[in-house]
């Protein structure tokens, strides 16, 4: 007996549905599927030793990287060729908060773990997976195709002082071993991000109050409340500091940071100095005594 036509083409049209269903869910579920390189970028003042992505399609891993502040800039790590994909990524890394008598056998830092969504791909060709440590304890990422440098424009606002104020930059008070004016430019930039300002222009003007005035200016306890009370406005804080602080504060704190640089800063120096001309053997133990 043979089938009715509108039966036939009922079921063709059926069958041909359900192939499509199918061979668009295999590309739907390939879509989510990437082979990529890791970046991971630490927006913390303090190192992290090591770090974990895991993925419904796979695990990545990432070695270890300074903190933003002691390393006196940013710093991304990458490692290569991990295939991860799913809907969410649960990152885990190890903060290294050890105490400075730290040896070897000593407890380990926990491990911190933080679960986010799949980044959404920024175009077809993105097979770089940038994860970024932000100070307040978050983590974010994004799928790029080309680096991105991450949410806080760290390399961006130095090289605006290389090439705005490359002098002033050189001439900074130095101390042997150490990028003073990065180490201080970072922990102003973190110091601003936590209290809510984004943009690159906010974040340059906040940073450059700490190199000019007085690294610790956002502490002091005639500017701190106010900072406070504005946290999460970036408008009200740009005012504040702007309009708000008497120029008498600005010059106390400044005599201030001059005071610090010109007696503990260059003793900091010539102790490292010291140290590196008495430890520069590298074969022998070395004797310096503090």
């Amino acid at each position: 007996m043979q089938p009715k036509p509108s039966s036939f083409l009922s079921g063709f049209w059926l069958a041909t549905g359900l192939t499509v269903c199918v061979l668009l869910a295999s590309l739907a579920a390939q879509a989510k599927s990437w082979g990529v390189s890791v970046s991971g970028y630490n927006y913390n003042a303090l190192p992290i030793d090591q770090f974990k992505v895991e993925s419904a399609d796979g695990t990545a891993y990432g070695s270890n990287m300074p903190g933003l502040a002691y390393n006196g800039g940013e710093y991304a790590n990458s490692t290569c060729c991990y295939r991860i994909g799913g809907d969410t990524l649960k990152v885990s890394y190890m903060l290294w908060t050890v105490p400075p008598h730290w040896k070897d056998g000593d407890p380990l830092p926990p491990f911190i773990t933080r679960t986010i969504p799949f980044p959404k791909a920024s175009d077809p060709k993105a097979r770089i997976l940038e994860v970024y440590f932000l100070p307040d304890g978050s983590v974010d990422s994004r799928l790029v195709s080309v680096r991105d440098r991450g949410p806080i424009p760290y390399s961006r606002i130095m090289e605006r002082l290389h090439k705005e104020s490359l002098d002033f930059v050189m001439d900074y008070p130095d101390i042997a071993g150490r990028d003073l004016f990065s180490e201080r430019l970072s922990h102003a930039m973190i110091q601003g991000w936590l209290l809510g300002l984004r943009s690159e222009q906010d974040l340059y003007d906040f940073s450059m109050r700490a190199i000019n005035f007085n690294v610790n200016f956002a502490d002091d306890p005639s500017i701190a409340p106010g900072l406070k009370a504005r946290k999460g406005n970036p408008r009200a804080i740009m005012d504040y500091l702007a309009h708000h602080v008497p120029a008498a504060t600005w010059q106390r704190l400044a005599a201030e940071q001059k005071h610090y640089d010109e007696t503990v800063t260059r003793a900091q120096d010539e102790q490292a100095k010291r140290r590196s001309a008495e430890c520069k053997n590298i074969f022998e133990p070395c004797k310096y005594d503090e």
